[in-house]
């Protein structure tokens, strides 16, 4: 195997690393299901480099559901974002094309996923975004929002 000093070429360790990931199956190459998996688990992380990464180079699309991780729902990577309050990995998936209208497996859209656990800011940049204030879930329920954003 090549041996790459600590403190070489950057490229090359780059090359490397993309080699290896390729002989794993999980490199650029990969089936792109895999990159929107890994923009999904980047996403549980706030992991803002590995987002950009498997949207720029893996060609991972913001709005895939993918299988649910720690107990989250299935659903696009903005919902995680939400979710967990990473305001930051929102507006990238954002600014990636990611809907404000997309739906989890529950019928829930990321504007409720948000309200439901109290992430005002993400709530709020979604509305900026156009998130639909009046949409209701799946069972006919209201968003939230004016309770959680009067409070904040």
């Amino acid at each position: 195997m090549l041996e790459i000093e600590a403190g070489g070429d950057d490229k090359a360790s780059l090359a490397l690393e993309e080699f290896e990931r390729e002989q794993a199956g999980l490199g650029l190459n990969a089936p792109k299901e895999r990159h929107d998996k890994r923009l999904f688990d980047a996403t549980c992380r706030n992991d803002m480099d590995a987002m950009l990464h498997e949207l720029e180079y893996g060609g991972a699309t913001p709005d895939a559901h993918t299988n649910p991780r720690h107990g989250l729902s299935t659903g696009p990577a903005l919902h995680v974002a939400a979710r967990q309050g990473f305001v930051d990995a929102a507006e990238l998936l954002l600014r990636w094309g990611a809907s404000v209208s997309s739906k989890d497996t529950y019928g829930l859209g990321p504007l409720h996923v948000a309200c439901r656990h109290g992430q005002v800011e993400v709530a709020r940049l979604l509305i900026q975004n156009g998130a639909d204030i009046d949409k209701l879930d799946i069972i006919g329920m209201d968003n939230p929002w004016e309770e959680y954003l009067d409070e904040a």
